[in-house]
């Protein structure tokens, strides 16, 4: 069982003293007390309508096509599949073929190949697919106000990502546009002009580009932006956030995702979305705090990387660091317990490292209860940010843990409750209908409703959540490692200041006999550099 919320910790902003190194001349002027709860919003305890819930969304999303070529899960289909059960529409409507793209696969350019890839007819239309109205006019898609996801701003980009990195992307799409091809890059130019195909290993199987995906790529993360613009009523004359908005809660339905995206495009991602929201919204919009919770199955190492030295930006993942096949995507080193941040921001970076993917609601339940909510009331953000993947549903096709789509819904209750702006932008899963029941649940929330029917599992999915748990780490308890993790916070700043009395501390701990919790975090992190380096 999972232990209680720790007793009430002091709250970033509370006391005269600065315990973290943040600059608290934070926004008081502007939002009347450092505590976002401070500003306007209804009671709890009223009976109100339900609270107002943006979506973001654009059809030009599905403008990112892929080759035709195996293994590949980032598809159209998946933004289409959440925007037709959130409109009570049969879910498969519009479903564009698995692999829609061109002809066969070739080398491109044919005089330099730096790209495998499929040509399309010359006389190709760029087409896009629109589900139109909802069934029937009642569904939570009719209950929240639609907005079209705009173009982000290239200011906002540069905000997180470097000339070259936008260049890199923008050129490849170019190159997309000139041969009319979807492809993946070569790690290196093809020498064999013989070569039918290259070797597996020279393709970079991470990332693709169709002559319309830069639209999807600034739509995605304009619609990042959005979402959390959405969230609150700006001054006229500088643009800074005044007060929340009637809109309490947003939810960007976007695509490509983009927590695995720094430096470089990777990992399906080429902008990172959620970086670029927070980074607009402390940069462009004047907020002091953000957070950002990802609870995508994998590592947000692009969103870490991005804000390990920010103490005005809180990064909490909660990922599946070791599976029955090694270590998991992106197999870094920095996914452990033990990377909690560097210089000002050391302490603002928390990763909660699952040591196999048979974990399910009641690990998240106590890390959300134990580590997430006390770390977010204690940091005070004046906005959360959810990087929302649904990989880590059980059965997708991808990823997959023991977590149901009906617990996202507790999942977002819980950060609710802190009654803060909240936007969420999704980021993996790659089971259309696994991801589209995940959503459901998470609007339904946001909503104020009751999670949403339960929709029975195909037996695919149920024989893929049955075969979990395995690998390296199979034999360490999940709330061990959790445990760790809290002790650890409860040592360094700013958390080690924020607990009360001695026996008050800002993480609750366990009582263990045998082998201790630290010992359970240690070695999940030495299996971390272990398999890293071998990867």
């Amino acid at each position: 069982m999972a232990p209680e919320s720790p007793r009430a910790c002091l709250k970033f902003g509370e006391d005269d003293e600065d315990v973290s190194g943040l600059p608290m001349a934070s926004r008081r002027e502007e939002f009347g007390d450092a505590d976002v709860s401070g500003l306007p919003t209804p009671s709890r305890g009223e009976k109100s309508a339900s609270p107002t819930v943006a979506i973001i969304h654009h059809d030009d999303m599905q403008l990112h096509h892929p080759p035709r070529y195996r293994e590949i899960y980032e598809l159209p289909r998946r933004v289409i599949a959440i925007e037709n059960r959130l409109k009570g529409l049969d879910l498969r409507e519009g479903f564009p073929p698995e692999c829609n793209f061109g002809g066969r696969m070739q080398f491109l350019p044919a005089s330099s190949p730096v790209a495998f890839g499929s040509p399309a007819p010359k006389k190709r239309r760029r087409t896009s697919y629109s589900s139109g109205p909802s069934a029937d006019g009642r569904s939570v898609w009719d209950a929240c106000r639609i907005v079209e996801a705009p173009e982000v701003e290239e200011s906002d980009l540069l905000l997180v990502h470097s000339k070259s990195h936008i260049a890199e992307v923008k050129s490849s799409c170019e190159l997309a546009m000139t041969e009319t091809a979807s492809f993946q890059p070569l790690s290196s130019p093809c020498a064999d002009k013989n070569a039918k195909t290259p070797k597996v290993e020279d393709v970079n199987s991470d990332v693709y580009y169709s002559p319309d995906s830069l639209i999807a790529f600034r739509r995605a993360a304009g619609g990042a932006v959005q979402a959390v613009r959405e969230l609150f009523e700006l001054e006229p004359d500088t643009g800074r956030a005044a007060t929340r908005s009637k809109v309490r809660s947003s939810f960007a339905i976007v695509r490509p995702p983009g927590h695995h995206c720094c430096n470089e495009p990777t990992g399906f991602c080429f902008f990172n979305n959620s970086a670029v929201a927070a980074s607009h919204a402390r940069h462009v919009l004047g907020l002091s705090r953000v957070a950002v919770v990802d609870w995508d199955y994998h590592h947000g190492d692009g969103t870490q990387k991005l804000f390990y030295e920010d103490p005005s930006v809180l990064t909490i993942s909660l990922h599946v660091a070791l599976t029955a096949d090694g270590i998991a995507f992106p197999s870094n080193r920095s996914m452990g317990s033990k990377h909690v941040g560097q210089g000002k921001g050391v302490g603002y970076n928390i990763n909660i490292p699952w040591p196999h993917d048979g974990v399910g609601a009641d690990e998240y339940r106590e890390a959300f209860q134990t580590v997430v909510v006390p770390a977010l009331k204690s940091f005070n953000p004046e906005l959360i940010i959810v990087a929302a993947g649904f990989d880590a549903v059980a059965g997708d096709m991808l990823a997959g843990t023991c977590l149901q789509a009906r617990d996202y819904h507790e999942m977002t209750s819980l950060l609710l409750s802190l009654d803060l702006p909240l936007a969420v932008i999704l980021e993996g899963g790659y089971s259309p209908h696994l991801i589209a029941e995940a959503a459901d649940n998470v609007v339904h929330a946001l909503l104020g409703r009751d999670p949403p029917q339960e929709k029975p599992r195909s037996p695919a999915s149920a024989a893929k959540a049955a075969n979990t748990g395995g690998g390296a780490g199979r034999n360490i308890k999940a709330h061990c490692v959790l445990d760790a993790v809290r002790r650890h916070l409860n040592t360094i700043l700013p958390w080690s200041a924020l607990s009360g009395a001695e026996d008050s501390k800002c993480f609750s701990e366990n009582s263990f006999s045998g082998s201790t919790p630290s010992d359970a975090a240690a070695r999940v992190d030495k299996l971390i550099d272990q398999l890293a380096e071998r990867d």
